[in-house]
């Protein structure tokens, strides 16, 4: 009987720049410099979604499909707050800025996947007397996912 050839999610985690690449190949991505946060307890669901573009016809009421824009998706993710963080501190920045970060998705089978995107919140989360005090970001993608 053969393993499982699924990718364990531990090991992966996600580093960031200021700096967005001249284009959207992978060998500019990867020449840029980026900060780790090191901290992170969950990463969301990544990739585009495409809207279906519905219509009925009337004359034998079957629902026609068509695919239409293509929104390259949210990111949500978790971190164990660090106020001295470098990563973190470059996500509260940018959320404060509105300015796009370049964002280089490591997972632990060493795939590695880059995307342009905004954060559009960067919270602290202190939680009750038994809980981490979280750091949450989430990303609007405006790219497209870029394999390198």
């Amino acid at each position: 009987m053969a393993l499982s050839q699924g990718t364990a999610s531990l090991g992966s985690y996600l580093s960031f720049s200021s700096v967005l690449p001249s284009d959207q190949e992978a060998a500019s991505y990867a020449a840029l410099t980026y900060v780790e946060s090191n901290e992170e307890t969950s990463l969301g669901d990544f990739g585009g979604q495409s809207e279906v573009l519905t219509y009925n016809t009337i004359r034998n009421g079957i629902t026609n499909k068509r695919i239409g824009s293509t929104d390259s998706g949210q990111m949500a993710a978790e971190f164990a707050f660090v106020s001295d963080n470098a990563g973190q501190q470059l996500l509260q920045a940018a959320a404060k800025s509105k300015q796009a970060i370049a964002v280089r998705e490591t997972l632990s089978s060493g795939d590695v996947f880059y995307y342009t995107a905004y954060v559009s919140s960067a919270v602290v989360s202190v939680g009750d007397s038994s809980a981490i005090t979280m750091f949450k970001a989430n990303f609007e993608i405006t790219s497209e996912i870029v394999e390198g």
